[in-house]
Parts: structure tokens; sequence; C-alpha cells
């Protein structure tokens, strides 16, 4: 489907960009960005950055909280 495709492609990429080196999360979520986007899913790669900027808000709230 077309999921296992971008995924497909992530890993190809990101094969050719580090070689065997295992990736980050951010830098995985990266590449699925850039593929979603070059496999024609706008929409869907607008969702994820969304939702990568949500989750990363939470994190700095609960870090801050958690601090004070």
């Amino acid at each position: 489907g077309q999921a296992r495709d971008v995924a497909e492609k992530t890993c190809a990429l990101y094969e050719q960009l580090h070689g065997s080196q295992e990736p980050t999360v951010e830098e995985t979520q990266d590449l699925v960005e850039k593929e979603l986007i070059e496999c024609g899913h706008a929409q869907t790669a607008k969702a994820y950055i969304l939702y990568r900027y949500e989750r990363t808000r939470d994190r700095e709230v609960k870090s801050k909280t958690s601090r004070g």
C-alpha cells in the first residue's frame, strides 16, 4: 500500500545518506515528511508536521512543569 511505499522509500533514502548507522527519531521523522511531500501526500505531510509540532510542545511543557 501507500504507507509501505513511503516507508520503503524513507528507508532507502536514509541508507543512501547515512549507511548502516541507526537513525535518530528526528532524522526518521524528517525523512518521512520529505517522502510524504515527494510522493504527493501534501495533506498527510501537513497533518504529520502539525502532529510533530504538538508533541514537541507537549514535551516542552512537561519538561518545564517537572523542573518547577
